[in-house]
């Protein structure tokens, strides 16, 4: 019996020391990837975004303390979209930039690193994000207060402070929020543009609704959502609403309901929508955010498909030149078909697909993430998206044992506590 309880003892140590590591990774890189985004090192005449080279070191890191831990089926899908995109370049035929095969390469590699959590591990990280969205939203208040009071030019820009070799480039930092008018959208200082400021929030606001469902959190980080003045934050919470909706108990659904007709009625009246409504014009106009960000991709895709003159060879990495157009920007499928070829964009996509979905702890959180990454942003080569898909979507899985999921996937305890109506007790991610 002794001999028993020691290695249950030995083992639970062992788990600990597990749930300390990843939740120490995950702070840390979390921290980069939201304060850090604007930042990056120069390397093979570009420009690469600094959360590239912390992933490294920190995984780096793990191999050193012996912690080092990779999913094996993500390694061997990884395997052949790897394999599948060195062979498309070596047929190729033409130049091509080896530095950025290697970068995509590197990329996505980290996306195999898979820990297994307590359900509290992953609550705390979840937790963590959450909070942090929390204080930027704080910041786009204050930004909002500075501008409308002292002036737009009294806020922090970091394109007039950051020597330009260290700033990641290509990316709107300033926008207008209306042309004629100097206020501009925020950007909270740290941020790329505003619009990446707007999907981080919409993907808390869904980890919030998921999980712990504090309605002052989402009061929050819907007002905040708003105040953005920008799309895609709004656009990715609508996407993931209907599963949303289809998995909240009825008193949720009746009371997200009346709180979305009582904000519809708000912005109606305050003529936010009205001018939110006025932007569908930009999907006519060439150039504009709207047309580059969701018509521009699928126009180039087909493009891609009827030139493309085999289905193993694209035209090269790096080979797809960006226009002179601006706010362009190609989703990541349209990317890595035309450079890397039809065969490699299957087997990337299958390597992804896989390594969100399979064993997430929420389906539907790995829904936004995936969608957030191949619609909102031109993402393949954007170490910000992979990253993100890696901390929030691939790196953490809850150990079975630790789960009290019940046959409808929905945790026991929850059900039992609200039965009981302790509406505040602490709530986990469910399972989708």
């Amino acid at each position: 019996m002794t001999s028993v309880d020691e290695r249950a003892v030995q083992e639970s140590s062992a788990l600990a020391k597990i749930d300390k590591v990843a939740l120490v990774f995950f702070s840390a890189q979390l921290v980069v990837l939201l304060f850090f985004q604007k930042l990056g090192l120069p390397a093979a005449g570009t420009v690469v975004e600094l959360i590239f080279f912390t992933i490294w070191l920190g995984i780096g890191a793990l191999a050193v303390i012996g912690r080092l831990r990779f999913d094996v089926v993500r390694l061997a899908l990884y395997s052949v979209f790897a394999t599948l995109a060195i062979v498309a370049h070596l047929a190729l035929g033409r130049p091509f930039s080896a530095p950025s095969l290697l970068q995509i390469l590197a990329l996505y590699l980290p996306l195999c690193l898979s820990f297994r959590v307590s359900q509290a591990t992953y609550e705390r990280c979840m937790r963590l994000f959450v909070g942090l969205m929390l204080f930027f939203s704080f910041m786009v208040f204050l930004q909002h207060a500075l501008q409308f009071t002292i002036g737009p030019k009294y806020w922090i820009n970091l394109d007039s402070l950051i020597p330009t070799q260290f700033i990641y480039k290509n990316f709107a930092y300033q926008r207008l929020i209306q042309w004629g008018q100097p206020y501009i959208k925020p950007n909270v200082i740290l941020f790329l543009e505003p619009s990446i400021l707007s999907q981080f929030i919409g993907l808390a606001t869904i980890v919030e609704i998921l999980g712990l469902r504090r309605a002052w959190v989402l009061g929050v980080l819907m007002l905040a959502q708003f105040l953005t003045f920008s799309g895609t934050g709004l656009i990715l919470i609508a996407i993931c609403a209907p599963f949303i909706m289809a998995k909240l108990p009825a008193r949720w659904v009746i009371v997200a309901s009346v709180a979305g007709l009582v904000g519809l009625s708000v912005l109606i009246a305050t003529g936010y929508m009205a001018s939110m409504l006025s932007r569908l014009t930009e999907f006519q106009v060439v150039g504009s955010s709207a047309y580059e960000r969701f018509l521009a991709p699928i126009f180039m895709i087909q493009k891609v498909v009827v030139e493309q003159k085999s289905i193993f060879v694209g035209i090269g990495a790096g080979n797809l030149i960006e226009t002179e157009r601006e706010n362009q920007i190609y989703w990541a499928s349209v990317k890595c078909m035309a450079e890397y070829g039809f065969a490699t964009f299957i087997a990337f996509h299958v390597f992804l697909i896989y390594s969100l979905f399979s064993g997430a702890p929420n389906k539907i959180f790995a829904l936004a993430l995936i969608f957030t990454y191949s619609f909102l942003g031109g993402a393949f080569a954007v170490p910000m998206y992979v990253i993100t898909c890696m901390l929030l979507g691939t790196f953490l899985r809850v150990r079975p044992e630790s789960s009290a999921a019940g046959a409808d996937g929905w945790p026991k305890a929850t059900w039992r506590d609200r039965l009981r109506g302790q509406g505040a007790v602490q709530r986990p991610l469910r399972a989708a």
